[in-house]
């Protein structure tokens, strides 16, 4: 699976209990295979997590104050999806960027099916105008953080 390689590399660990401590796969790095896997699945639930990424990365962080890419300010309730991907950036590389590339330009437009799909998942089988809206505002800021 394109992008697997990466997984050793950028992963982080947890403490689950006193003797027990298990490897995680960062969230850049989770948010980058699940579009991978929608090119692959043609899943909605794919994107639907990466949406759900999108809206609580560094919720709590400082980071998401004063975000500016080339001189413009980035809305604060774009950033944390921004945000996602300037740091998943380290991770990307032109084979990577050229897989998800089609699905982020489809999740960009708020019309589309699968931007209706992801919408309907990820609001538990409910979707409406403005979620839509929204699916499509935080793909765009994340592309963006991409430089894709």
């Amino acid at each position: 699976m394109l992008g697997f390689d990466r997984v050793f590399g950028s992963q982080t660990s947890s403490k689950v209990s006193e003797d027990l401590t298990v490897p995680l796969v960062t969230i850049p790095l989770y948010a980058l295979l699940k579009l991978v896997a929608y090119s692959d699945r043609l899943l909605a639930r794919d994107p639907a997590g990466v949406l759900h990424c999108l809206i609580y990365y560094e919720e709590d962080s400082e980071r998401l104050y004063g975000i500016e890419d080339q001189g413009r300010l980035i809305e604060f309730d774009l950033a944390s999806a921004y945000l996602l991907g300037l740091d998943s950036r380290p991770l990307l590389d032109d084979l990577l960027a050229e897989a998800i590339k089609p699905t982020l330009a489809t999740l960009t437009d708020p019309d589309s099916s699968l931007a209706f799909g992801v919408a309907r998942e990820y609001g538990r089988g409910m979707s409406n105008e403005v979620l839509r809206e929204q699916v499509g505002r935080l793909f765009k800021a994340y592309a963006q953080g991409l430089r894709i």
